[in-house]
Formats: structure tokens, C-alpha cells, sequence
């Protein structure tokens, strides 16, 4: 079977292109001119476009090490390089051919075409797929010159990065995981060529102008799946993950959105893919429990445990897996990364707004939009069942929650940017809206859910989480739930209070802005304790930290929560920024209408001398949910479409609304394909429940329930 690298469907019917297209014919084909005409033909590929201008970047700073004669030769064909991923360009698939192709037709130097049809060894992948002898076209040059066009390309990375080669190759890598075995081998086989392109040009320019990581780079290679269902062992953590930024005008924009369709139709967004090769989630779930705390990974399974919605909460990873070996979008937002029902709810603004949104970031991370949805989806879909409702229904629910998306992301496609970014949904409205579909006992309950939340603050967190011993005011014990420091060994306890804490508030308070600083500064340590917290949280390092003002009824709770890398990177690659807890904090602020003002982030070592990241926010801040499993079908389906609309609002602060409203049209597909992928992932999860509760009978896996 032949596979074609990075297939786009071709812009004409004919099989020559239509030069007529380009609007501005190069006058030369110096460097300038390059410029102007790969900006034209990638406009519609903003992160393409990102990549090929800094790739120019990077040749002008390498042009030293070539002959001078040759130097505007090698900058023009580092612009023009990806010219064949154009829609106007395209036609066997294989983006190298077709740009050289396009070259030759408008008349460019014969050393130019040839340059971008061989770039980055092009013919090994040109042979995998059989196109060899036409891209024998052009002659294979081996100069100086192409070996600085590889040195360029190789470090120019997705977006406009500057990437070692290594990260290069690692993110080359898990964009192309569905690769048959002859491609996967075809880019594993250049790497020694890729390495000794590198080393020539380095021995021109010394020190070079760009970073290379040579014994990183040697062991990058890329592993064989076991299964054709089961994406390969890629070192996916070394590459970035990132964000489209909106480029180019709406139009462009739109048409980017449309394009996007040939890359994943609407319609496939129904498929799950469950068989042999399928990772087993216990497998997943050990893997992840083995930098947690030992003695709480049962109370994680415990909660699991409960129903299929709790191990649906906590299976983020799993559900992560599964979607890593679907077909995706390039529409790429801040995920939420974990954005089912039960992470949306109510807290307060720094206005003291009562406002409704997503409120769990801890998997944050750039990827396609479309993750998210169904995310979302699939949950709407476990939260009906444990409710009851029918099958007919619960399509119904997840195909308006999806229109809801869908029609919010055309209105924000609509709007101006800043209207965009101050849009937000406020409790009341949802109070008021959501009354009429509950009956009489539901309405009282809303409004006490309503109430309560707005009485959770520090003051009431203090009232319930603290007592008073002879040398004061503490936090109190319920162990294994709640741990004060005092109640660990009397070295720890030490540590912690003497040396451990001031150090990490120091570290903390450098993340703050500085008005937030200021009023943190107002407040002194008192007691600390290790909390449990959520499903998916439990096990990893969670502390409250008690803080009084000017006496004690002017307290200050914090939580302060370990941020372990996203469950997402492993698949879409790593974050980039340093510290996860940056990543959490920055994710949160991107999607939310507005945050916690002590939110931030540091890293330190622990008792155990283990450097982990951590993000710090407020205990109690108005925090409040709905209880899921009280509503009748017509307040879930309220419910789910304020989900969406909310989901819909954080991904067009964070990716391009136009974009993402072209894609998805007026029609109603994605929202068809939504309700299909939820109840087939629903049946998935159900098994996944099943498969936990055999293997805590077994005794595969210990569980503490009730807690």
C-alpha cells in the first residue's frame, strides 16, 4: 500500500498547476521576493508560513558559511522550501515535488527548484513513497548550500520556534504517528545524514549561530508501533506544543478554516477506535500513579470506583490516549485538557462576581480544538446515563450542546478581538435561566447551591478547617483527607515550618504581579497541612496553608497543588514553558473570563530532595458546583450548553474563532458527529469502569473507598 507524505487535496483538477493563481509572479528571485512569494502562498498556513520565514531567518545567519555567489541562492530557497504545502501548489502530495515543480514553472533557476525538492533529504521519504524517480526531475545537488538549508529547516520549528534538532526531529515525529512502518523508517534513516549536514556547516561557522544538542540528537529515533491501532513510542515529550495565532485576513483566515475540512472531515469526528492495540487503562493509571504519594493512590481508585462518571473523571490520560490515535485538526487553542461537566462551576471575580466557567487546568495545554469538545460530549453522555435518561434524549442533549459551541464560536468569530476577551457568563444568569426547567425541590436546591457558594470564603474555610490549641489557631486533623504538618514526623514538621515554607512563599510571591504582591505581603504563615483533593488530583502533592492579617479574623487559606506535566504531552508534545506551574496558571488565565489574583507558581525541592513544580490559589474563593446527578434532562441539557458556550469562549481567547467557525460551518455534522463519538465513548468508558472494578476485586489494584 502506498501512503503519501502529508497528502493535501489538490487546488485543481488538472494535473498542472494554474499559475495564473499567484497574484504577484516573483520580478527576481532574490531573497526579498522569496519573501513576498512564500507569504502569498502560505497564507492560508499561518503556522507554515511561521516556520518557512524563520527558516529564511536561520540561512541568513548560516549564508557565511557558503560561497558568496551562492548566499542569496540559499536564503530564496529557504523561504521558498514548504511552498508545495499550498493549496495552489499541490498535486501528488509530496509537498518537497510539488514546490520544485511550481518553481520550474515560473520560470525560477534550475539550482533553486532543485534546492527545495531534495531539502532535508527529501529523497529517502520520496522513496517510501514511491515518487523517486519524479523527483529524479531535478538534480540532487550536494553543496555547502543544501547542507545549510538542512541546518535551517531542521531548526526552525512549528509556529515560528527556534528549536534544537533535536526537539525538531521529536516534534516531526509525533505529527506523523499514523505513518506507515516504510515512512517511519524512511525518517529514522536520514537522521545520520541530517547529523552530518549539520556537522559540515558547523565546522564552516564556529561557534554556530544556531544551538544543536549532537548527543541528543543521536539518540532520537523513531520506535516502531506494536499495532497499526496503536500510535508509536515516540519521544513526543521533546517536542512543543503550541497554538495557531490568528494571521492574515478574515478571509484568509476563514479559507484556512475551510481547508482544515480536507484534513479532517466533519463527519469523522464520530469515529473511536477501540481493539486489540488499545493500551489497557489500568496500564495507564499505574503509570501515572508511580510519582504519587504511595499511601492516597488508593483513595484515587476508590473514587473511581464509585460509578462510570467518577472513573471518567479521572481518566484524563486515558481518554487522551484514545484520542491521540484519531485523525486531528491544525485548529489548535489552550486546551482545559480535562473539560467534562464537573470541571466547570461557579467562583468569584476580584470584583466579586459570582461568575460560571471552567475551573480545573491541571492538563492545560495547546492542541486541536476538537479534544476538548469531546471531552465535554462524551461526559454529558455518562452524566445522563447515571440520570437516566434515554438514549434518543441524550443524543439530542449532546447535539445542542454542540450547536450551542458551534453557534457561540460564530458569534465570537463576529466580534471584535477585545470583545472577544472581556465576554463571560456571571451566576445570576445562569440562576435565572436554569430555574424554570427545575422543578419546585431543584430550584430551592439551586439557590442554595447559589448561596453557599458565595458564603465559601477564607473566613468560612477557617470556621470549618481550623480549631484552637494552647499555642493557637490550627488547621485539623482527618487524616488520611487532611495531614498538618505537626502530625508528620517532628524532623519534617521542622523542616517544613523553619526552612521549607518561607523559601517557598519567597519563590511564589516572584510569580505574583505586583499589586498582588502587595496584599500578600499583609499576611504571615501560620499552619500548613497536606490535603486530599478531586479524583484525578489524588496522590499528587497537594498543601492548605493557614495565613492571618492584622489578627485572627482576617485569615488567608491557600492551596498550594502540584503541577505534574499535562496528560496531553506525551502526545502533543511538551510545554513551553519551564514550570508546569506557570503552564497551569497561564492556561487558566488564558480560557477564563477572570482568575484568582494569588494565582501563581514556583518549584523546589521536597522532603525527599525531588524538584516539583507547583501552582498556588486561593482555598475557597465562592468556589461552588451543581450536583450532575440531581438534574432533569432539560436542566443537563441547560447545563451542557453553558458548558459549551463557555468552552467555546476560552478556546477563541486562546486560537482563531474565524478560523474554527469556517471549519465548522452552519451545518449541522459536527454537532451529528459529537453525539456519535459521545455515546460510542460513553460504551468505552463503561467498560473501563467494569475493567477497574475486576481488577480491585482481583486484588490488581488497591482501593480505599468511602473517602
Amino acid at each position: 500500500m502506498t501512503t503519501l507524505v502529508e497528502r493535501v487535496p489538490p487546488a485543481t483538477q488538472a494535473g498542472r498547476v494554474e499559475i495564473s493563481q499567484v497574484e504577484r509572479p516573483p520580478r527576481d528571485w532574490l531573497p526579498d521576493s522569496a519573501v513576498e512569494l512564500c507569504t502569498e502562498l502560505l497564507r492560508y498556513l499561518p503556522d507554515r508560513l511561521r516556520h518557512s520565514l524563520l527558516c529564511g531567518r536561520h540561512a541568513e545567519l548560516l549564508a557565511g558559511a557558503v560561497p558568496v555567489a551562492d548566499r542569496n541562492l540559499l536564503v530564496a530557497a529557504a523561504y521558498l522550501h514548504d511552498i508545495g504545502y499550498s493549496a495552489v501548489v499541490v498535486q501528488s502530495g509530496f509537498h518537497p515535488l510539488d514546490g520544485a515543480r511550481f518553481l520550474r514553472q515560473l520560470g525560477a533557476p534550475p539550482r533553486l527548484a532543485a534546492l527545495v525538492a531534495h531539502h532535508s533529504e527529501a529523497r529517502m521519504l520520496a522513496r517510501a513513497n514511491g515518487l523517486l524517480p519524479a523527483l529524479a526531475e531535478f538534480r540532487r545537488e550536494r553543496s555547502l548550500v543544501s547542507d545549510a538549508l538542512t541546518y535551517a529547516d531542521m531548526t526552525a520549528g512549528p509556529n515560528g520556534i527556534r528549536m534544537s534538532l533535536e526537539d525538531r526531529l521529536a516534534d516531526i515525529a509525533c505529527r506523523h504517528t499514523n505513518d506507515g512502518p516504510r515512512l517511519r523508517a524512511a525518517r529514522s534513516s536520514r537522521v545520520p545524514n541530517l547529523l552530518a549536514a549539520v556537522e559540515r556547516i558547523r565546522k564552516e561557522l564556529t561557534p554556530s549561530p544556531i544551538p544543536i544538542d549532537r548527543e541528543a540528537l543521536m539518540s532520537t529515533s523513531l520506535v516502531a508501533r506494536e499495532s497499526d491501532s496503536q500510535p508509536a513510542a515516540l519521544p513526543a515529550r521533546r517536542g512543543y506544543a503550541t497554538r495557531t495565532s490568528p494571521v492574515g485576513t478574515v478571509a484568509d483566515r476563514a479559507a484556512f478554516g475551510k481547508q482544515q475540512r480536507h484534513t479532517v472531515g466533519l463527519a469523522d469526528h464520530g469515529v473511536v477506535v477501540a481493539g486489540p492495540g488499545r493500551r489497557s487503562p489500568i496500564d495507564l493509571l499505574e503509570e501515572q500513579a508511580v510519582d504519587r504519594v504511595p499511601e492516597l493512590v488508593p483513595i484515587r481508585y476508590g473514587r473511581m470506583l464509585v460509578s462510570p462518571f467518577t472513573c471518567y473523571r479521572g481518566a484524563a490520560r486515558v481518554m487522551a490516549a484514545d484520542l491521540s490515535v484519531l485523525p486531528r485538526t491544525n485548529l489548535t487553542v489552550q486546551l482545559c485538557g480535562d473539560a467534562h461537566l464537573s470541571n466547570f462551576g461557579l467562583y468569584a471575580s476580584p470584583e466579586r462576581r459570582l461568575m460560571f466557567d471552567l475551573n480545573d487546568f491541571d492538563e492545560t495545554l495547546p492542541g486541536p480544538f476538537e479534544w476538548d469538545v469531546k471531552r465535554l460530549m462524551a461526559s454529558l453522555v455518562v452524566a445522563a446515563r447515571e440520570n437516566g435518561i434515554k438514549s434518543k434524549d441524550r443524543r439530542a442533549m449532546v447535539a445542542a450542546a454542540t450547536a450551542r459551541y458551534r453557534t457561540a464560536m460564530a458569534a465570537f468569530a463576529g466580534m471584535r478581538e477585545i470583545d472577544i476577551w472581556y465576554s463571560s457568563l456571571d451566576a445570576v444568569k445562569v440562576q435565572r435561566e436554569l430555574a424554570p426547567k427545575l422543578d419546585a425541590k431543584r430550584q430551592k436546591k439551586l439557590q442554595k447551591v447559589i448561596s453557599q457558594a458565595q458564603s465559601r470564603d477564607s473566613t468560612q474555610a477557617q470556621n470549618k478547617l481550623t480549631e484552637v490549641l494552647p499555642e493557637g489557631r490550627r488547621l485539623l486533623a482527618d487524616p488520611p483527607l487532611i495531614v498538618p504538618v505537626r502530625d508528620l514526623a517532628d524532623s519534617a514538621a521542622e523542616l517544613l515550618h523553619e526552612e521549607w515554607f518561607p523559601s517557598l512563599i519567597r519563590q511564589y510571591r516572584r510569580s505574583l504581579p505586583y499589586v498582588s504582591r502587595a496584599l500578600l505581603d499583609r499576611y504571615h504563615y501560620v499552619d500548613m497541612a497536606r490535603k486530599v483533593v478531586g479524583v484525578g488530583s489524588v496522590g499528587t502533592r497537594c498543601w492548605i496553608v493557614l495565613m492571618s492579617g492584622r489578627n485572627d479574623d482576617d485569615p488567608l487559606l491557600l492551596q498550594i497543588k502540584e503541577a505534574a506535566p499535562s496528560v496531553l504531552s506525551e502526545f502533543l508534545g511538551r510545554s513551553q514553558h519551564p514550570n508546569n506551574g506557570q503552564r497551569v496558571v497561564t492556561g487558566q488565565q488564558l480560557m477564563q473570563a477572570t482568575s484568582d489574583i494569588f494565582l501563581g507558581w514556583q518549584r523546589t525541592a521536597g522532603l525527599d530532595d525531588v524538584e516539583r513544580d507547583f501552582y498556588f490559589r486561593q482555598l475557597r474563593d465562592w468556589k461552588g458546583s451543581f450536583d450532575i446527578g440531581a438534574l432533569r434532562p432539560e436542566g443537563l441539557l441547560y447545563y451542557g450548553e453553558q458548558c459549551a458556550w463557555c468552552l467555546a469562549r476560552g478556546h477563541a481567547r486562546s486560537g482563531d474563532a474565524i478560523a474554527i467557525s469556517a471549519y465548522l460551518g452552519n451545518s449541522t455534522r459536527f454537532d451529528q458527529a459529537m453525539a456519535e463519538f459521545a455515546e460510542n465513548y460513553a460504551d468505552l468508558n463503561e467498560a473501563d469502569h467494569g475493567t477497574l472494578v475486576a481488577a480491585a476485586a482481583a486484588g490488581t489494584i488497591k482501593s480505599h473507598g468511602g473517602l
